[in-house]
């Protein structure tokens, strides 16, 4: 059990590093990467100023020894400053995390509430009409693009109810009802994909679970229903699903990008956009990192988790 959460964890800081490497390189020598050109661009500046900006800045050092002056700021808590606004992109990353991680928050949350227990109840009521109806609703919210299915939404509620999603973003600390009336919404237009594919994954490792041996052992020697399905059918199927529900991470995040501009949610998809608008790539950086990161110990959540749902794992 120890050496599986130790290699675990370790090939997780690997991903990590490997990550920052990437995100560090490719901005870099991404088109319009150079400082100089972001700050002096339009500048009537001669060759010799140029350069002793460059000097002043240390841009004229290895592209090794910046990455590990990047890398060690990082690790104090500076994460550089915006070339656009000049703001600090750690503060900058404090006033937009919270907006993008509720939204995520709620729509996992939705993906585990929804999603797992319409597919559980698919699997045991298979071919009927509860059955038919929870596979036609995940193939729709499968088949529906988030960006599309917040512009329908948008037009429904204004047009046919009469009813405008209040657009922003105000923290729940604040005001936790107005929070909630405005990210009630998106959340759940970016879980709907999520809680739809956990559903499908569910029902279909439910019901072949339900047909093996010990579970027709189990009734025969009258074990009540039940215990059937909650003892031994779901915790055997979970393995699949909690692969699902990890892998969501990476959708929701993507997701979110999109839902945080249809709906005006100052976060780190809307900033991330802003950024990429005005080849801001100091803040873009620490978005892309913090994203990684959060993907990264999404999946090791899981893969420490296999050792609950089956106990042959850890060793």
């Amino acid at each position: 059990m120890q050496q599986y959460v130790l290699r675990r964890f370790g090939s997780s800081i690997l991903v990590i590093f490997l990550v920052t490497i990437l995100v560090f390189v490719f901005v870099n020598v991404l088109p319009g990467g150079d400082v100089v050109e972001r700050r002096l661009g339009g500048s009537l500046l001669t060759r010799e100023e140029i350069e002793a900006f460059r000097e002043k800045e240390g841009l004229n050092r290895p592209l090794v020894s910046r990455y590990a002056d990047w890398i060690s700021g990082i690790f104090q808590g500076d994460f550089g400053r915006s070339d656009f606004n000049q703001l600090d992109v750690w503060d900058q990353l404090v006033d937009r995390a919270p907006a993008t991680l509720e939204l995520g928050g709620i729509a996992l949350l939705l993906i585990v509430l929804i999603g797992v227990p319409s597919g559980m109840i698919s699997a045991i009521t298979r071919n009927s009409p509860t059955d038919y109806t929870s596979r036609f609703g995940a193939i729709l919210g499968l088949s529906i693009p988030d960006f599309l299915l917040a512009l329908i939404a948008l037009l429904v509620l204004s047009k046919y109810l009469g009813w405008t999603p209040p657009i922003g973003y105000v923290k729940p600390w604040d005001d936790l009802g107005k929070n909630l009336e405005q990210v009630w919404l998106p959340a759940t237009i970016l879980g709907v994909r999520g809680a739809a594919a956990s559903a499908r994954m569910t029902r279909s490792t439910m019901l072949e679970v339900l047909g093996e041996d010990y579970i027709r052992t189990a009734r025969a020697k009258g074990l009540a229903e039940r215990a059937v399905v909650l003892r031994h059918a779901a915790r055997n199927s979970m393995i699949p699903v909690v692969t699902i529900i990890g892998l969501q991470a990476g959708f929701i995040i993507a997701g979110a990008i999109v839902i945080e501009f249809i709906f005006n949610i100052p976060g780190m998809g809307l900033w991330l956009i802003s950024s990429v608008r005005s080849r801001d790539f100091i803040p873009l950086q620490a978005i892309v990192l913090v994203f990684a990161v959060s993907i990264t110990l999404a999946n090791l959540i899981v893969d420490l988790s296999y050792t609950w749902f089956d106990p042959r794992i850890r060793y």
